[in-house]
């Protein structure tokens, strides 16, 4: 299966008709999870990541996800399609999803500024050195280029909260970014991309090299 990396808005699912037809195409795990959730942003966040992976998974001629199995430290998988591995992020009104074959984690984040305690606090003290050693006109860019990266190996090993974020570092090598971990020797491969009012990054054992904007729904649905 060809490596994925898709990005998609959410403003049509603010349409309560629109949002109604959404939902009424996925699981009722992620219906169960949106009646949980009061506020109108996480709604349409929940469930625009779940009609974009549904929509990717139609387009590789797969299933539609079904509910998720979590692994022991909560990482999701498809129990139905155990040969497949996805990722999911969103940001404001912005969700992204990463389909492939192989391991992968993705994540995407809004524009903000370079926050220097945030990453001495988090980040690895070879990227804060090399980061604050930026002009600080491009601190942000590379601030969230390093958070994104960060977040979709953590996503991509799924070993979430319990690996800190500064036991491993990612610094740039060549065109792109190196990982460095001494427990992982694995050739992951991260991607770093800037699209309209955010970033996304993903790493992955087979990366994309491109991101797709997409709708969450098929053009003949519409």
């Amino acid at each position: 299966m060809e490596t994925r990396l898709a990005l998609a808005s959410v403003e049509a699912l603010r349409d309560p008709a629109v949002f109604a037809r959404g939902l009424s195409t996925v699981s009722e795990q992620r219906r169960e999870k949106l009646a949980r959730l009061r506020a109108q942003a996480p709604r349409l966040l929940s469930l625009g990541a779940a009609l974009l992976l549904d929509r990717m998974l139609l387009d590789a001629g797969l299933p539609p996800a079904g509910a998720f199995a979590f692994g022991e430290q909560g990482k999701p998988y498809l129990p139905g399609l155990p040969d497949v591995h996805f990722s999911l992020s969103h940001s404001g009104t912005r969700v992204l999803c990463a389909l492939s074959d192989a391991e992968l984690g993705c994540d995407v984040e809004g524009t903000r500024r370079c926050d220097p305690a945030l990453a001495r606090r988090f980040f690895h003290p070879d990227e804060t050195a090399w980061l604050l050693s930026l002009p600080p006109r491009e601190q942000d860019g590379a601030f969230l280029r390093l958070w994104t990266l960060k977040e979709s190996y953590v996503k991509a090993v799924g070993l979430g909260l319990s690996l800190p974020l500064d036991a491993f570092r990612i610094l740039p090598e060549g065109d792109g970014f190196a990982l460095t971990r001494q427990e992982d020797a694995r050739p992951w491969a991260l991607r770093s991309m800037e699209a309209e009012d955010c970033f996304c990054a993903v790493c992955a054992l087979n990366p994309p090299e491109t991101i797709e904007r997409v709708s969450l729904f098929p053009e003949r649905s519409v």
